[in-house]
């Protein structure tokens, strides 16, 4: 009996001092989908790296290391579209990053609506992303201002400008 105590106990320190380690946690997983042939994708790409390597430099996230999937949409509804299937089933990433194409950002609309996972993307600023995903998507996050918004700003600008230099 004091056998299995002893051997209950080690066995409880050595997982609390894996977990504490981070060496038993299963890394956060993010699926980046980027145009990598395009330099806004591929500088965003970049970024992202930069930051997950901060990240984990710095003990990771909530204890976890941190990994970035990163696939090439080329810029291509079908590969897109497939790129998100791949990382929610293949990858089993826990968050979906990225985006820049409005068209290849729509092909992708349905698939992401079926996993329902954190979504932040940064570009697609078609408004026909914001209907097709629409306004009860609590796992959807945009960061770009959709057209609409763009072109009130522009429009707000140029305003402006006429008004202070009138000739």
């Amino acid at each position: 009996m004091k056998k299995i105590s002893v051997i209950s106990v080690l066995l409880l320190i050595v997982s609390m001092m894996l977990s504490v380690s981070g060496l038993a946690a299963e890394p956060i997983k993010f699926g980046a989908v980027n145009p990598l042939g395009d330099i806004t994708g591929y500088q965003a790409t970049r970024a992202m790296e930069l930051a997950i390597k901060e990240i984990n430099e710095a003990g990771g996230l909530l204890g976890r290391p941190v990994e970035l999937v990163v696939v090439d949409d080329e810029m291509r509804p079908e590969i897109g579209a497939a790129a998100i299937d791949r990382l929610a089933t293949v990858d089993n990433v826990d968050f979906f990053v990225g985006g820049m194409g409005s068209g290849v950002h729509l092909a992708q609309v349905p698939t992401l609506k079926k996993y329902e996972k954190i979504t932040v993307w940064m570009g697609a600023a078609s408004h026909q992303v914001e209907l097709a995903v629409g306004p009860d998507a609590d796992w959807y996050f945009h960061i770009h201002p959709w057209d609409y918004q763009q072109g009130a700003s522009y429009g707000q600008g140029w305003t402006d400008i006429a008004a202070r230099y009138p000739e």
